[in-house]
């Protein structure tokens, strides 16, 4: 089983980064594989078979779970929009404890919460521009290489749901079309995006959470907030909250044990 554990956590981390409301970063972290792949990333150049062994399963598990999820997810958010998103807040809620968990193994600061602040404001003005905008995207070739960012963005930045920046771009549909459908041509275009901002952004997210611990982690929690408000569809029914509940428990008990494990 321990050799098919990379291609699950990678797969669980590939979910997240395609549904709304979720963080794949966020993912990585409680389940313990962030700080690891970084550092495989890292020191390829100087140990590639043991990075290149690492980073495989892992990428592998990431690009399932793109596939996989990818298929219904259409079909969930065009028929249940409001129960999905309000399930997808739990399993947020739900994880919370093991981040904050995280974010304050070596201790706490009150200068940590002006980071934590400062995000969720950069966050809710990201977002909230680029909904205002209402960006309707073409299938252009600069459009899949930007999704591919947002992907990236979501994945290496703790908070971040790249699948929120999607639909707010306009661009979701077309990435989760090629995902499922293998379109090659677009799906290169997108790696390509994801590639550039991975290579010019890696190394400083590595730094900063390795050498600012507390507050590289609360920074990703005022992002975390951010998306979670954006994120908010309405006054629930009984089925959002039932729902949300389940999404919270289940997330709660999952992250704990990923955690502790």
């Amino acid at each position: 089983m321990n050799k098919f554990k990379p291609i699950l956590l990678g797969f669980i981390i590939g979910v997240a980064a395609i549904t709304p409301g979720l963080s794949g970063g966020i993912l990585a972290i409680v389940l313990g594989v962030y700080a690891p792949a970084l550092d495989a990333v890292m020191t390829i150049h100087h140990n590639f078979k043991k990075s290149v062994s690492y980073l495989m399963p892992l990428g592998i598990g990431v690009l399932l779970g793109l596939a996989v999820f990818g298929l219904v997810m259409n079909k969930l958010l065009a028929d249940y929009e409001q129960t999905v998103i309000y399930c997808f807040i739990g399993l947020i809620i739900g994880s919370l404890p093991s981040l904050l968990k995280e974010a304050t193994k070596e201790g706490i600061r009150k200068r940590y919460f002006l980071f934590a602040i400062v995000a969720f404001i950069i966050g809710l003005f990201f977002s909230f521009a680029v909904a205002k905008n209402g960006v309707e995207a073409s299938a252009s070739f600069i459009m899949l290489m930007v999704a591919g960012v947002f992907l990236a963005m979501g994945i290496l930045i703790p908070g971040i749901s790249s699948s929120f920046l999607l639909m707010q771009f306009g661009a979701y549909d077309d990435v989760i079309t090629s995902i499922a459908t293998l379109n090659i041509l677009n799906l290169v275009w997108i790696g390509l995006g994801a590639g550039v901002f991975f290579l010019v952004t890696a190394k400083f997210i590595n730094y900063a959470f390795k050498k600012h611990h507390g507050y590289a982690y609360f920074t990703a929690l005022g992002f975390l907030f951010a998306s979670v408000l954006t994120a908010f569809p309405g006054a629930p029914s009984i089925i959002d909250i039932f729902f949300a509940l389940m999404g919270m428990t289940g997330s709660y008990i999952f992250m704990k044990k990923a955690s502790d494990g």
